[in-house]
């Protein structure tokens, strides 16, 4: 019986096999795709997570520079300070000449917007398409089914292809 122990210490010595190498090889081989497999999938759930706050995050402030009506009033703003020569603004106003300009570049970019149509054009369209536009004045609205031509006092914003903010217009004759 020593000699069987002896003989059994002796053999769990003795060197693995090719073939146990081979297959220990293979499970490391397995074990490691499978683990770039679960990074990979791991890493797209963590860019679609950022994606989506990103998005969030730049719908729900493009819907409070809508709501609070900064970027109308930044419009405006700009169309007044671009009506006047340069040197034709008061001194203490003159040097924020292009703020407005700068800061509708600055959101422009950072939120994906674009004006949507510009001031002074004229447009043709049925009544109906009324709807889409801030409509300015108080001619009324035109009934259903006329051809209305309205001009436009301040441009709209898109984001994509969703109107933001929707150009305003005016009637006119």
């Amino acid at each position: 019986m020593k000699k069987d122990k002896k003989k059994r210490k002796k053999d769990d010595r003795r060197p693995a096999s090719a073939k146990a190498v081979a297959d220990a090889r293979a499970s490391v081989t397995r074990a490691t795709q499978k683990l770039d497999d679960r990074l990979a999938t791991l890493e797209r759930v963590a860019d679609g997570l950022e994606t989506a706050a990103v998005e969030r995050f730049q719908s729900e402030a493009v819907l409070e520079l809508r709501d609070d009506q900064l970027l109308r009033d930044l419009a405006d703003l700009q169309a007044a300070f671009t009506s006047r020569e340069a040197g034709g603004l008061p001194a203490e106003l003159e040097p924020f000449r292009h703020l407005p300009e700068a800061v509708l570049a600055w959101i422009e970019k950072r939120f994906g917007l674009a004006p949507h149509l510009e001031a002074g054009r004229v447009l043709q369209m049925p009544s109906e398409k009324l709807a889409d536009f801030s409509l300015q004045g108080d001619r009324g609205e035109p009934p259903a089914g006329l051809l209305v031509r309205v001009r436009v006092l301040a441009p709209g914003w898109l984001r994509g292809k969703e109107v933001v903010v929707p150009p305003r217009v005016e009637l006119v004759d």
